[in-house]
């Protein structure tokens, strides 16, 4: 199985958590049914807990196990490949390193508490052909195994996780530093809490946070210095408020956004805003 994975972008929550998203890929040139197990954070040790089981409907379907040892999981069929799309990953580290290793594993069977994992829905489907599936776009299958609830084998409240002739498959993932680790579109983060670098800007229309040739307003209390490298955490929301016109031969000159005839002038009036925003100068 060969298995990459490329840093997407870092959210930052109550210090000191971080929660990175990578786009990871994985190929099944086995000629067997492989599972492969990612853990759901990174440069902390486990003990194996699990205390509850999602399963979420894909091309097959992938399994979010909760816990203390918990992660992501899929069933790939023989030479079949997906790419897991925004997989969340939790760190730790008091501060983010250059590159991070996650621990992947594959394993012929997955169990909890010596359960065999496709038992707690009665079923098994494998991921087949060549696919990419969005993690925060699925929908929930089942809830296949919850603590507060009876489970058909009477297994433990906390029950550990294991697995079936595994070999781990450490994966680097390198931390973006640079316009590739912003994330490719805003849309999908809306409400969400992120954290972005780049160089602080003051437009027309407010601050502005730009790297590269991106760029996203801010909105922040006073002291935004100006072409200063800063690092910048809010919550990404939209709005419709640029000031855009329909420029007109003969017409004063008007304060805004000119655009052409037969614009929609709501979409020309759209905007990605980080609100809240907090932000520290970097070096």
């Amino acid at each position: 199985m060969s298995i990459d994975a490329h840093h997407v972008s870092t959210w930052y929550g109550k210090p000191p958590l971080k929660r990175l998203e990578v786009d990871l890929h994985a190929r099944n040139g086995a000629d067997r049914p492989r599972w492969l197990f990612v853990p759901r954070s990174v440069g902390t040790t486990s003990a194996g807990g699990v205390n509850g089981v999602t399963v979420y409907e894909m091309p097959g379907w992938l399994w979010e196990i909760e816990g203390s040892g918990g992660g992501w999981a899929v069933k790939l069929s023989p030479h079949s490949e997906l790419t897991l799309q925004r997989l969340p990953i939790s760190s730790w580290d008091p501060e983010l390193p250059a590159s991070v290793i996650l621990p992947a594993a594959l394993a012929d069977d997955i169990t909890i508490g010596g359960v065999p994992l496709t038992r707690f829905v009665g079923a098994d489907r494998t991921t087949e052909g060549h696919h990419d599936a969005r993690i925060d776009r699925m929908k929930t299958k089942v809830a296949a195994f919850a603590q507060t609830e009876k489970n058909p084998d009477g297994l433990p409240k906390e029950a550990t996780l294991a697995f079936v002739r595994r070999e781990d498959v450490p994966v680097t993932v390198s931390i973006g530093r640079n316009p590739g680790s912003w994330p490719r579109s805003f849309a999908g983060l809306l409400g969400r809490k992120i954290s972005l670098e780049g160089t602080a800007l003051e437009s027309k229309e407010g601050p502005v946070l730009s790297q590269g040739d991106r760029q996203i307003w801010i909105e922040t209390a006073g002291g935004w210095q100006s072409g200063t490298r800063v690092r910048v955490s809010g919550i990404v929301t939209e709005r419709y408020d640029r000031p855009v016109f329909v420029e007109k031969a003969g017409e004063p000159v008007k304060a805004g956004v000119p655009v052409s005839k037969g614009t929609d002038l709501k979409k020309a009036s759209h905007r990605f805003v980080i609100a809240n925003a907090t932000w520290t100068p970097i070096d």
